[in-house]
């Protein structure tokens, strides 16, 4: 089946899904009773001339409007694309900004989303802007159909350029989706999922909604401002609705580890979640086994931790680790490591990402594109039949011979994946490599720091500084002298590293993607535009 037929079937599926808000349960609809959305809103489109080449970009809230309107797109055989809502009203020109440039960029034929947001874009988009209600209205509008026919248009996350429009066509999506959902023990449909991940997202559009619709199994979806003012309620979610799999990136476990109380974990029956895949940016083992200790009092198990790796060229999943292993570790020297680029015995720790999923293929190449071997540290390639068609209105070398250059770095260990950093983003000091992420959590090991940004910067003598940018927790009341020896002291005791530059921001401050990525880049440019002289 293609994938309008195969979303067609779900909704034979007595299966549910359920919408929550900062209130708790919010809505709850039989996959027949949102198939019934669907259709309508699918049939509305085609009476509009919408089908294949109509792109269709959608924003709003996570509930059941954004989510029918996103199956009815693919449905009708359009191209759907999502785009994020803005997230702070003080960034409200930024916002605009952004999002007409990705409009732009993914050649939308249509704007539609909840009225209070697309309404500003009426006289700016240059294209016609629906609400959600107006979707079904006759207004005798005509859509295009002169876009490339792929099936979604996923903006990449932007962490280290701007964030570009990525084609991925119907058969990229199925294949991927098929692959993730055979690692489900028992088959995917006896599986439920809850996710907070927001519809933009690769990891929350297609692991955490197309994967489920076409399983089909139990369904609860929330925004991610739901998650981010009370974390909670993704818990509570996974607890009431008994489901099996959710997935977060490393930072979401983190702030569970400093919203929730003691006395609201002893709430929580997590003894039911046996998948919690972690990924969309580096997964920090503390970080992992800090959480499974917090919730074991409430059954969670660290078992169910199962670290992944995947990329919005390669449509979501590249590697998987085996469920019921949980957290996988290699460790390795970082001195061999950043002087000669190998794995040797030693105190650094790296999480395994696990093996590549059925027909996927993962090669470490070094500079001349020789692949090299076991425990040698080069740039990540996959070969996949999910792989990117290209990316629309610009010209890339990225997928050569139908191999993918992924831009990240990494090595190989028993066959397993483990990254090293973005390329893009590796420091280089004194002739040496060293992975940012690794200082930037030193640092918040540290109680009195948030959030980290690790970056060099010349110097006026020519030669390459290390700058870290640390949010500081809001209730630090000692001084920036003490902090900053704190600072100085962990990382030179779990790098040797010593920064030249430690500047402190409030918690909120750091540039980061719309996933909640560290946008290093645009941290070290807005940094040196502030100490230009």
């Amino acid at each position: 089946m293609n994938l309008s037929e195969s979303l067609g079937a779900a909704w034979k599926s007595e299966r549910e899904l359920f919408f929550y808000n900062l209130r708790g349960l919010a809505s709850r609809l039989s996959y027949a009773q949102f198939g019934e959305m669907v259709e309508r809103l699918r049939d509305a489109l085609q009476r509009r001339g919408g089908g294949p080449g109509t792109v269709v970009a959608v924003m709003g809230s996570t509930g059941p409007s954004l989510a029918a309107v996103a199956a009815a797109v693919w449905r009708a055989g359009a191209t759907l694309t999502v785009l994020p809502k803005p997230t702070r009203l003080a960034g409200l020109e930024q916002f605009l900004a952004e999002t007409l440039g990705k409009l732009q960029r993914s050649e939308a034929h249509v704007l539609v989303g909840e009225e209070d947001l697309v309404s500003i874009f009426r006289e700016l988009a240059g294209i016609p802007v629906l609400s959600f209600e107006q979707v079904e209205e006759e207004d005798g509008l005509e859509l295009e159909t002169t876009g490339p026919g792929c099936a979604l248009i996923q903006f990449s996350s932007g962490t280290t350029r701007d964030p570009r429009p990525i084609m991925l066509s119907e058969e990229a999506l199925l294949s991927n989706s098929r692959a993730v959902l055979e690692q489900f023990p028992g088959g995917a449909c006896r599986h439920s999922c809850v996710s907070w991940l927001p519809l933009y997202h690769d990891m929350g559009l297609l692991g955490c909604f197309l994967m489920p619709l076409l399983a089909p199994g139990d369904l609860t979806l929330m925004g991610p401002e739901v998650f981010a003012l009370r974390p909670l309620t993704w818990l509570e979610a996974i607890s009431q609705r008994r489901a099996t799999t959710s997935s977060a990136p490393n930072f979401a476990l983190a702030h569970c580890l400093r919203r929730i109380s003691e006395e609201e974990v002893r709430s929580l029956d997590l003894s039911c979640w046996q998948i919690a895949m972690v990924g969309a940016e580096p997964v920090r083992p503390a970080t992992l086994r800090e959480f499974a200790r917090k919730f074991a009092p409430a059954g969670f198990s660290e078992r169910a931790f199962s670290p992944v790796y995947g990329l919005a060229e390669a449509t979501l999943a590249v590697t998987f680790s085996p469920l019921g292993q949980g957290l996988k570790t290699h460790s390795f020297d970082l001195q061999e490591m950043a002087l000669h680029g190998k794995v040797r015995p030693g105190d650094q720790v790296t999480p395994s990402l696990g093996k590549p999923l059925r027909g996927v293929e993962v090669e470490i190449r070094g500079p001349a594109g020789r692949a090299l071997g076991p425990g040698e540290l080069g740039d990540v390639w996959v070969r996949s039949p999910s792989l990117m068609s290209g990316v629309l209105g610009e010209e890339t070398e990225q997928v050569q011979g139908g191999w993918l250059q992924t831009g990240d770095a990494g090595f190989l260990l028993e066959g397993e994946l483990c990254l090293y950093g973005r390329r893009r983003d590796i420091l280089l000091l004194d002739g040496r490599n060293h992975d940012p992420a690794l200082l930037e959590e030193s640092v918040e090991s540290l109680e009195e720091v948030r959030r980290c940004c690790a970056f060099t910067q010349e110097s006026a003598e020519h030669r390459d500084r290390l700058v870290l940018l640390c949010e500081v927790e809001k209730n630090y009341r000692g001084s920036r002298e003490r902090l900053e020896e704190k600072i100085l002291n962990v990382c030179r005791r779990r790098t040797t590293l010593r920064p030249d530059r430690v500047e402190y921001l409030q918690p909120g401050e750091l540039p980061l993607t719309s996933s909640g990525k560290l946008r290093r880049g645009t941290a070290a440019r807005e940094f040196a535009e502030l100490v230009r002289p």
